[in-house]
């Protein structure tokens, strides 16, 4: 064991490092104070923002429910427009042969009565 150069520790410079490390740990505990302080003003900063941002959202999402609604009756009624319309050729172009041949027969029937009348005129 090495031999000391140092004469021992006495009551009073135990009582001096204990008064030291007390004012120490008071001064670290008053700055671990200010910190904590320093950071709850911080997170009510962030806090604040993030219920600011959440308004925000809210209102930029019942625009968009919105906006999609309004552009959701719109497709919808061009649909409609497109569908009645498609509806009424489709109509059309299932009764036009009938209609044509009709039409076709009429005039056979006209032309033949012609025939006869001009061929019984003297």
């Amino acid at each position: 064991m090495p031999a000391r150069k140092s004469p021992p520790a006495t009551q009073a410079d135990l009582a001096g490092a204990s008064t030291a490390l007390k004012t120490d740990i008071q001064n670290v505990r008053t700055e671990l104070k200010a910190d904590i302080r320093n950071l709850d003003h911080k997170i009510d900063c962030v806090a604040m923002g993030v219920v600011k941002t959440n308004e925000r959202l809210e209102g930029v999402e019942d625009r968009l429910k919105a906006e999609m609604r309004q552009l959701n009756s719109q497709v919808l009624t061009a649909l409609d427009t497109s569908v009645a319309r498609m509806e009424t050729l489709w109509r059309e172009s299932a009764i036009l042969p009938a209609v044509v041949d009709e039409h076709g027969q009429k005039l056979r029937d006209h032309e033949g009565r012609l025939v006869r009348l001009e061929s019984s005129r003297p």
